[in-house]
């Protein structure tokens, strides 16, 4: 028998032993239970926030480069300008100019930053007059169930799908 072999058999025999005399409820089991000391980590020090309050309000900061670069160039005078001009002038009067010689998207894009976009329209197909016929209890009856009551508040009955008329 080598030596590592034998160690092995002797800690093994002493194991034995000690059950034997003290009983193997008295030995440590893997897991104790006991916390360590060191309170990270556990399921038990997980403390949700309180209702209505956040655990990051700000949120992340954005971080904007580009923008805040296009910022400080935008308030920098023109070199060699006469009147003074800032970038952004400069480049509200290109723009302009643009416009002026028939360039439908600079003229866009003024518009757009003067007046805002203009909001689509957005047209719906034959759902659109199947939802208008119905009342809005029905609305929220089919938004919590799924389904469409009849008018004596039951399910629809006389489907192929059991009563269960879903929107496609």
């Amino acid at each position: 028998m080598t030596h590592k072999k034998a160690d092995l058999r002797v800690g093994i025999e002493r194991r034995r032993a000690a059950r034997s005399k003290e009983g193997a409820a008295t030995l440590p089991t893997q897991n104790s239970g006991q916390n360590s000391g060191r309170p990270r980590g556990r399921v038990e020090n997980l403390k949700p926030w309180p209702k209505g309050v956040s655990g990051n309000p700000g949120g992340r900061p954005r971080k904007q480069p580009i923008t805040e670069a296009y910022l400080e160039v935008a308030g920098r005078t023109v070199p060699g300008d006469q009147q003074g001009c800032t970038y952004a002038q400069a480049a509200a009067e290109r723009q302009f100019e643009a416009a002026l010689k028939g360039s439908t998207a600079a003229a866009r894009e003024i518009a757009d930053r003067i007046e805002g976009k203009p909001q689509q329209r957005i047209e719906m197909t034959h759902q659109d007059d199947f939802l208008a016929g119905r009342t809005n209890e029905e609305l929220e009856f089919f938004a919590v169930h799924g389904y469409w009551p009849d008018h004596a508040g039951n399910t629809i009955s006389g489907d192929e799908d059991g009563g269960k008329e879903k929107l496609q």
